[in-house]
Order: C-alpha cells, then sequence, then structure tokens
C-alpha cells in the first residue's frame, strides 16, 4: 500500500539506495549518515501518509 503513494515510494527507494550503496563494505562514516537519514525521511512520510488516512 504505502509504495502506491508516491512520496512513500520515493523515500523507501533512496533508502533502499542508501543501503546498498553503503552494505557490505561499511567503509564511510558520511555513507552510515546518508542510510539513517534516508530511512528517517521514509518513516516520516510513511507516518504522514498512515496519518492522512487515518
Amino acid at each position: 500500500m504505502l509504495s502506491a503513494v508516491p512520496a512513500v515510494a520515493e523515500e523507501i527507494t533512496s533508502f533502499h539506495t542508501a543501503v546498498q550503496s553503503y552494505y557490505p563494505q561499511q567503509d564511510c562514516v558520511e555513507k552510515a549518515l546518508q542510510v539513517i537519514h534516508d530511512g528517517m525521511a521514509f518513516l516520516d512520510a510513511a507516518k504522514r501518509c498512515w496519518e492522512s488516512i487515518r
């Protein structure tokens, strides 16, 4: 359901890309921070989507 919402789909795609870029090497602090940033952005978008349909 969430992937059908463009804003949420965009955020989860960014998060997935960041995770793939960081793992398995885990060699760069900036990439680790990007994973955290993109993960939080996805959670925020999912929360906004959920609140809008409640």
